[in-house]
């Protein structure tokens, strides 16, 4: 597809899969993101990406070990991990903390980042950033749809 300054527009996804110990894991993704889009060749456009599980999230924060614990902690303040969840009674796993965690940090699990001259347009102290808050290690897999010309 061509838009009015006569550029085609590049449509292309790729996946990661992140090994994570679980257990409110933040994982920085700012750097793979960034080689992505660089990879590209893409000067304009935005990158999507999207957390293929419903117990993490992906989001946009200043990534320093004292706010994610304060994360952690006002997340735990709010939905007890220990509480009994409904969820529980199907006796399938023992994660209704997770599941609510992740729904009130960002319930579509995805983000977008506009990026311009090939560079992602975060502020100074934004990184990328993956929280499982899935207890015990899983891969986890990210999806990133890139947009641009």
């Amino acid at each position: 597809m061509k838009i009015s300054n006569g550029k085609e527009i590049m449509i292309t996804s790729t996946g990661w899969t992140i090994k994570s110990k679980g257990g409110f894991e933040a994982v920085l993704l700012t750097d793979r993101v960034r080689r992505y889009v660089q990879a590209s060749r893409c000067r304009e456009g935005c990158v999507n990406l999207f957390y293929r599980h419903t117990t993490g999230s992906i989001i946009i924060t200043e990534y320093e070990i004292g706010i994610m614990a304060d994360l952690k902690d006002l997340l735990n303040s709010i939905c007890d991990k220990n509480r009994p969840f409904k969820h529980h009674l199907r006796g399938v796993d023992r994660n209704g903390h997770s599941h609510m965690w992740s729904v009130m940090l960002s319930p579509s699990a995805a983000v977008t980042v506009p990026f311009s001259g090939g560079e992602l347009l975060l502020g100074e102290y934004q990184e990328i950033v993956m929280i499982d808050m899935q207890d015990g290690a899983n891969p986890r897999e990210i999806i990133a749809q890139l947009v641009g010309f």
